[in-house]
């Protein structure tokens, strides 16, 4: 591919050159998507500055954690540890009556793990408030006072209504859904910077193409 012409004041035109074949079967794909040369470059390049953003955030991550896997935040390990403590009396007993049939490694696969319930913690809504009302649970970020990568914990202040931690960040490879039952205190609203910044991160982090904003409203409740 070459650059031609043109300055970063005005733009640059860009030009490759393809086979005859690649060529043929590219332009049958911009006639059924009804596209010109120029915008399929571009949606091209968008795509492959999506790659690099991805590329980006992993290699964050890996340098943050010298390479090892990322840990599950404190708030998560704390949910989880207090719901498994609650349920492992239930799950016992529930695969103790399977157990004989299936074998034990066979009965925890069909059993399987408790899900985790966060309350007691604070999180961001990712749901809009118009559809929130409809239902039942909603999908959330958790929002914890250990520093991560700033690729995937973004900062978020205290004008937002925060006041567990000295520091919080809302942490976006941890999505969750959050029953509207166990939301029971509304704290603030997130800035549109913050806002912009939790978009942009779970945007890369779960491969989610720009179609519209994540999330017109963000409330950590």
């Amino acid at each position: 591919m070459t650059v031609v012409g043109g300055t970063p004041a005005n733009g640059a035109i860009w030009q490759t050159r393809l086979s005859r074949e690649a060529a043929a079967t590219y332009e049958q794909d911009l006639e059924i998507l009804g596209l010109d040369r120029s915008e399929a470059l571009r949606r091209g390049l968008r795509l492959l500055h999506h790659e690099a953003l991805e590329t980006r955030m992993a290699r964050d991550v890996e340098q943050f954690y010298g390479g090892e896997r990322a840990p599950l935040s404190d708030v998560t390990a704390a949910a989880c540890a207090r719901q498994n403590a609650r349920t492992a009396g239930e799950e016992n007993r529930r695969c103790g009556a399977v157990s004989a049939s299936l074998g034990r490694s066979r009965c925890a696969a069909r059993c399987g793990t408790p899900r985790c319930r966060v309350w007691g913690t604070t999180v961001v809504v990712l749901t809009i408030n118009p559809l929130l009302q409809h239902l039942t649970s909603t999908t959330a970020v958790l929002v914890t006072g250990t520093a991560g990568p700033r690729s995937t914990h973004v900062p978020v202040g205290r004008e937002a209504g925060l006041t567990r931690y000295d520091e919080n960040y809302a942490v976006a490879t941890e999505l969750h859904n959050v029953p509207r039952a166990d939301l029971f205190a509304h704290r603030g609203r997130l800035s549109a910077g913050e806002l912009r910044a939790l978009e942009e991160a779970i945007r890369i982090a779960h491969r989610a193409r720009r179609a519209g904003p994540v999330a017109s409203q963000g409330s950590p409740g």
